[in-house]
């Protein structure tokens, strides 16, 4: 999602903040939480595992709203949009 936003702005020279945005940006601190659970999960804590596998729930919901929300498909011509002239830089 830091890539996917970086790729946008420089390309198009903005971010068009809205849910799209906030879900990935979301799931990608949700992910560094659930990664940071494992070393106490490795070392049999139950409480961590059961929150790792809340987390990836959340991320899971996160990410098929966006799938199934037509805001996903609706940012696509936008990001194309930028597309040649980023493609000029090479």
């Amino acid at each position: 999602s830091i890539e996917g936003a970086f790729n946008t702005y420089f390309r198009l020279g903005k971010l068009f903040p809205g849910p799209h945005l906030f879900a990935g940006a979301g799931i990608t601190v949700l992910w560094a939480i659930a990664a940071s659970l494992v070393p106490k999960m490795q070392k049999g804590d139950s409480a961590a595992r059961s929150a790792h596998i809340a987390i990836n729930a959340v991320i899971l919901g996160l990410f098929t709203w966006q799938v199934s929300e037509p805001s996903g498909i609706k940012l696509t011509p936008d990001a194309r949009v930028g597309w040649d002239g980023f493609l000029q830089l090479f």
